[in-house]
């Protein structure tokens, strides 16, 4: 190290000594002033200034699919000793990671989240003090594949299954954030064709199948998606639809033979256990040569308008996906000589309703009053039978003690007749 030494006096109280440091380019003077000297430094480099704002370099301002691990670089800054790197998810930096005293022109940063947006800025410091920020950059993290979801329903060998079958599924744990689903469905195990192959099915909307063969067996699997990319397939899982018609339907009411039965009278049957709907056929004659039809999803049909005074019989078939029962045994019942129609447009006849947990209803005329709670099964589970004179009454549902579930009400008061379903609550 070459060094010079000058010394100058001030007259008889100051003296200054300098020292100049050429390499570090520093001054260190010693002031003499009286008995008690001080020492003072001077950068010779910055003159005293603050450097200036770095200018960021890479990543580029607004990169996108960047690593959750990845280096920042800047370009240097003349006089600068060091620099401070401030990184954040808030475009303010209200929220911040600031790393300090870095000496070179670049940082790594690591454990950054994924499909996140972070900005960032560099400042430089000397030995004057720390200088301006420089421009805020941005970049966002990529995103990475969902792992495979999670089957649901229904569940894996399920069986007997018929109409429309609801598939659902759940997220699974770990990946990226799921943005849709893809759904494959086939009757080969190789999915080499498919009943169905959707993508782009909102998050966990499930997905609705309808019009499956019957005695099939079908595979189905799922995958998830989102810019990160698919996941691999989900496990597959196999459900096996309906393979036999239903039994045939057991008649209930009006009981075989009946009499004085109502020209618009309800006909009841049991449930059959697999059937999907019912048809019904109402004849005057036993061989069912010439009859009335209908299709229907319940176990309860109402017929209207039928003839006074005249022997029906009636047979009801149940079908679901693999095919239709035989026909039910064939009973008959003999409408009345009065006939209904007439009375339920008479403004004063007598009407049932509910209110609540009442069963409401008015006699328009003194009555014999039968009403018949019947599950789902067409099992009759509670029947008040009595005569009431002409008024207005109410039945709290409560004082039958009926289980919780869903019932057919059949109210008849002479020759009205009415159903109704209810839901029974738990008390």
């Amino acid at each position: 190290m070459k060094a010079y030494r000058r010394m100058m006096a001030f007259g008889m109280v100051m003296a200054l000594a300098c020292v100049i440091d050429v390499r570090a380019q520093v001054v260190t003077a010693t002031v003499a002033t009286g008995s008690e000297p001080r020492a003072i430094a001077i950068d010779t480099a910055t003159n005293g200034s603050l450097p200036g704002a770095p200018m960021l370099s890479a990543p580029l301002n607004g990169s996108a699919n960047q690593s959750v691990s990845l280096t920042l670089s800047w370009n240097s800054v003349s006089g600068a000793t060091s620099y401070a790197l401030q990184t954040s998810t808030s475009s303010t930096f209200s929220i911040l990671n600031q790393i300090g005293d870095i000496a070179s022109t670049s940082h790594s940063v690591s454990g950054l989240s994924i499909a996140t947006t972070y900005y960032w800025q560099v400042g430089a410091t000397n030995g004057t003090g720390a200088g301006p920020w420089s421009s805020v950059w941005s970049f966002t993290t990529a995103n990475i594949a969902p792992v495979s979801p999670v089957l649901s329903w229904p569940s894996n060998g399920s069986t007997g299954l018929q109409g429309v079958v609801y598939l659902s599924w759940a997220s699974g744990s770990g990946g990226g954030a799921t943005a849709s689903y893809g759904i494959q469905v086939s009757t080969a195990s190789a999915f080499s064709s498919f009943i169905a192959n959707q993508t782009g099915i909102a998050a966990n909307n499930g997905l609705s199948l309808s019009g499956l063969a019957a005695n099939t067996i079908y595979y189905w699997h799922a995958n998830a998606t989102n810019s990160g990319g698919t996941s691999l397939w989900s496990a597959t899982w196999t459900f096996a639809t309906i393979s036999s018609a239903p039994s045939a339907p057991i008649l209930s009411s009006p009981v075989n033979n009946a009499g004085k039965v109502s020209t618009s009278p309800y006909l009841y049957w049991n449930a059959s256990s697999t059937a999907s709907s019912y048809t019904v056929q109402i004849s005057t004659t036993t061989d069912f040569v010439s009859f009335s039809q209908a299709t229907i999803t319940n176990i309860a049909f109402h017929e209207i308008n039928l003839s006074i005074n005249t022997v029906f019989y009636w047979r009801v078939s149940a079908t679901n996906a693999a095919g239709t029962s035989p026909w039910s045994s064939v009973w008959s019942f003999t409408t009345s000589s009065v006939s209904v129609l007439s009375s339920r447009v008479n403004p004063t006849e007598s009407t049932c309703f509910m209110n609540g947990t009442n069963l409401s209803y008015t006699l328009a005329q003194p009555s014999a009053v039968r009403i018949a709670f019947s599950d789902i099964l067409g099992r009759e589970k509670a029947v008040i039978d009595r005569f009431q004179s002409s008024g207005q009454y109410s039945l709290s549902l409560k004082t039958l003690n009926l289980s919780p579930g869903v019932y057919l009400v059949h109210f008849r008061a002479g020759n009205r007749e009415s159903v109704m379903k209810v839901m029974v609550s738990g008390r």
